[in-house]
């Protein structure tokens, strides 16, 4: 559980860096990065509950 859990974080973490780390090379960032940035966090939320759940 501990290493699904590890996973986890990982990957949502990863999600978000990436999302915040391409913002120099987005046109239009000041509305599309805090778009992307909620709807990672979201999926993130989602797919955490779902595997939560299931373990």
């Amino acid at each position: 559980m501990i290493f699904a859990g590890a996973a986890i974080l990982c990957h949502s973490f990863l999600g978000f860096d990436s999302v915040a780390s391409l913002a120099e090379e987005t046109r239009n960032a000041e509305r599309t990065i805090p778009r992307t940035i909620m709807l990672v966090t979201r999926c993130g939320g989602v797919l955490f509950i779902l595997v939560s759940r299931w373990l």
